[in-house]
C-alpha cells in the first residue's frame, strides 16, 4: 500500500502529465478568479488559503476532480454549464471536501483491506456484502454524499446563496437523462443524480431558512466575465464532437458578455457553417433512403 506521502507524489505526477500534455487552459483571468473563490471557501472554515490550486482542463465533458496534493482539476465543459459563482462554489466546495477529508487516503486504506471493505458500509446485505468491489463502490458513493453535504455547508458558510446549489445537481441530472442513464442507475462510484438533487434540495432549504436574514452571494455577472473567453474554447471542442447545440449556447453566452468580440463572431460563422453542413448531410441521407 502506498503511504500518504507516496500518494501525494502520484497526484503530483498526474498533474504534471496534464500540464505536459497541454491540457491546461491558459487563461490567467479565469485562474485568478477561481483561486479567489477557493480562497473564500477555505477561509470560511479557517483553512489556509494557499493549500489548494485550481487548474482548468480543456475538456468539454462535465467533470472535476481533487488530487491528493491539493490540486483541483475542473473541466471547461462543466464551467460552461454553470450559471453563476454560487453554483461554482457548490462544485468547488464538493471537490475541496474530497481533498480536506482525505478521501483518496481513506479509499486507498479500504482497498488494501478486503475484510474491512466487505463490512465498510452499514446495512450492507446479500451478495453485495460478499462482493468486495461492490462494497468499495458503495463506500466511494458514501464519500461522494459526504462531499456533497459538507461542500454545501462550506459554500453557505462562505456567504453563497444555498438555493443555487440544487441547480448544479439539476444540470448533472439533465446530463444523465441526455446520456440515457436510467433513474435507478448508479453512475460508477457516484450516487445517481436524482438522489443527489433530492438530498441537496432538502439541505439547501434548511440552510436558506437558517440564513434567512443574511445577505448572500450569487455572483452571476462576475462569473460571466470570468468564463467569457473559456466559453469559446469549449465551444470549439463541442463543435469538433458535433455537439452543435452546446456550442451555440456557449457562443451566444460569450457574445452576450462581449458583444464586440471578433473571435466570438468568427466562431458564430463557423457554427452556422457546421449547422448548414449537418442539415445538408441529413437531407442527402433522407434522399438516399
Amino acid at each position: 500500500m502506498l503511504s500518504e506521502a507516496e500518494l501525494q507524489l502520484v497526484a503530483q505526477s498526474i498533474d504534471e502529465k496534464v500540464v505536459q500534455d497541454d491540457l491546461v487552459l491558459a487563461d490567467s483571468r479565469l485562474d485568478a478568479y477561481l483561486q479567489r473563490v477557493v480562497a473564500r471557501l477555505l477561509a470560511a472554515s479557517g483553512e489556509r488559503v494557499d493549500r489548494v490550486r485550481v487548474r482548468v482542463i480543456r475538456n468539454p465533458v462535465l467533470g472535476a476532480s481533487a488530487l491528493a496534493n491539493g490540486v483541483l482539476h475542473v473541466h471547461t465543459g462543466i464551467l460552461a454549464r454553470l450559471g453563476n459563482e454560487a453554483q461554482l462554489a457548490t462544485l468547488l466546495g464538493h471537490e475541496l471536501e474530497h481533498f480536506l477529508g482525505r478521501h483518496a487516503v481513506r479509499e486507498m486504506h479500504l482497498r488494501s483491506n478486503p475484510t474491512m471493505a466487505a463490512s465498510a458500509v452499514a446495512g450492507d446485505e446479500g451478495s453485495e456484502r460478499r462482493d468486495v468491489d461492490a462494497a468499495i463502490r458503495r463506500f466511494e458513493r458514501q464519500l461522494e454524499r459526504e462531499a456533497d453535504e459538507a461542500g454545501l455547508r462550506r459554500m453557505a458558510a462562505a456567504g453563497y446563496e444555498p438555493s443555487e446549489a440544487p441547480r448544479f445537481f439539476e444540470m448533472l441530472l439533465a446530463d444523465e437523462i441526455e446520456a440515457g442513464i436510467t433513474r435507478d442507475h448508479q453512475r460508477g462510484n457516484h450516487p445517481a443524480a436524482h438522489e443527489r438533487l433530492t438530498r441537496c434540495q432538502l439541505q439547501a432549504a434548511e440552510l436558506c431558512s437558517a440564513n434567512a436574514q443574511r445577505r448572500t452571494i450569487v455572483g452571476q455577472e462576475e462569473y460571466e466575465q470570468a468564463i467569457a473567453d473559456m466559453l469559446l474554447e469549449n465551444a470549439r471542442m463541442d463543435l469538433d464532437l458535433g455537439r452543435i447545440d452546446l456550442a451555440q449556447a456557449a457562443i451566444e453566452r460569450h457574445l452576450r458578455t462581449r458583444p464586440q468580440s471578433r473571435r466570438g463572431h468568427q466562431m458564430a460563422e463557423i457554427l452556422a457553417e457546421a449547422r448548414a453542413a449537418k442539415a445538408a448531410a441529413k437531407l442527402r441521407a433522407g434522399l438516399g433512403g
